[in-house]
């Protein structure tokens, strides 16, 4: 198994680490660089694992907010619409189904089929 493979397979077992660099706070070259020259068992890990920014305990209110930044807004808009669309369709096919039935009335005890 080549070098980078098995970095990949370590990578995947600290999740946190992606999280660093996607927030830029470090690199996969730099993460690669103290995997070799560390390994994977060495302490030095700790701290990303600690220190997760991805954790729902260190979220903030700016990290909210700039979550909030990054979301499709028109995305959002256009998918609930479409869920308010199929709601008002189901709506009209439950009512038109229920109004196509007529009410059951009671056939008086004392008429015969015939009358």
């Amino acid at each position: 198994m080549a070098k980078i493979d098995e970095f990949k397979q370590f990578v995947r077992t600290k999740p946190a680490l992606i999280t660093f660099v996607k927030k830029g706070d470090t690199t996969w070259q730099k993460l690669f660089e103290t995997w070799s020259l560390y390994g994977e068992d060495d302490d030095i890990w700790q701290k990303y694992v600690l220190n997760n920014p991805s954790s729902i305990s260190n979220v903030g209110l700016g990290d909210l907010v700039n979550s909030l930044r990054n979301v499709n807004m028109d995305a959002v808009s256009k998918g609930v619409n479409g869920l308010q669309n199929l709601l008002s369709l189901v709506q009209e096919m439950t009512t038109k189904k229920t109004a196509l039935k007529e009410p059951y009335v009671p056939r008086p005890m004392y008429k015969q089929f015939e009358d």
